[in-house]
């Protein structure tokens, strides 16, 4: 199948768009009825699942010893960083 992707400019993206796009069309309510996380996976309703998969997955391939390279270098600014929202954050609960 990759093989047959790869001969079609774009087909990486297209093929299997194209594929979910023609499971749609004459399955439409195949991933609601299974309920739990295909459900979440599949559907519009699950959106915050797909995004935290995501980040998850992006996560776990850092690597711990260039993950203390960067707290190295961006770790003062992260901390401004944090003081600032915490300062602004206080200050306009005090306003309102």
């Amino acid at each position: 199948m990759s093989d047959f992707m790869r001969k079609i400019p774009g087909g990486l993206l297209l093929v299997p768009m194209l594929l979910a796009a023609l499971m749609n069309t004459f399955l439409p309510n195949l991933f609601t009825n299974l309920g739990g996380v295909s459900e979440a996976l599949f559907t519009t309703s699950g959106l915050n699942y797909v995004i935290g998969a995501a980040c998850f997955c992006s996560g776990a391939g850092i690597d711990i010893k260039r993950l203390a390279i960067v707290f190295k270098k961006q770790g003062l600014l992260l901390v401004v960083k944090t003081i600032i929202c915490l300062v602004v954050g206080f200050f306009l609960r005090l306003v309102k």
